[in-house]
């Protein structure tokens, strides 16, 4: 059976011939084209088919992606209630460290930048986006330069070896 670059290869020769001998259609032109539709529909009917399944596996592809993204979520919810659990549970003992034979649970300090006005920012804090750049805030902080409108916050986060 021809490709569908062969059938079209074949109607453009038949074009061709045709614009060079003034339009004349001949028996066999006549022949020539009625057997290049015919290959031709059989081949695009055939393409179609193929389409359609792609169709299908690309929409069923997209609907196993949600799913993985919503089993992703449920776990994710679940990881960090655990972890809030745990968290709580040590901050009311007033335990700092747990270990077992399978891992170690203990608290680790952090900081985070918190927004607290952020029309009371100057401008050389924030992105060519005109969003506060919570490092260089942080830093300035640091250094010891007063700035308005944020402050550092302390943090405790739970770390699992």
């Amino acid at each position: 059976m021809k490709t569908l670059h062969n059938i079209t290869s074949e109607y453009m020769q038949i074009a061709d011939y045709l614009h060079e001998n003034g339009g004349e259609v001949t028996p066999e032109i006549e022949t020539a084209l009625a057997i290049n539709e015919t290959e031709l529909v059989h081949k695009a009917a055939n393409y179609a088919s193929v389409i359609r399944y792609f169709d299908d596996y690309i929409e069923n592809g997209k609907k196993e992606i949600n799913r993985i993204k919503e089993f992703i979520s449920k776990a994710e919810k679940a990881k960090e209630r655990l972890e809030n659990n745990i968290k709580d549970a040590m901050l009311l003992y007033e335990v700092e460290k747990i270990e077992s034979d399978f891992c170690k649970i203990s608290f680790r300090k952090s900081s985070s930048v918190e927004i607290t006005d952020e029309a009371l920012l100057s401008d050389e804090l924030f992105d060519i986006k005109k969003v506060a750049n919570k490092t260089r805030i942080k830093e300035a902080i640091k250094a010891g330069n007063t700035v308005y409108g944020a402050t550092i916050k302390e943090n405790i986060n739970l770390q699992i070896k």
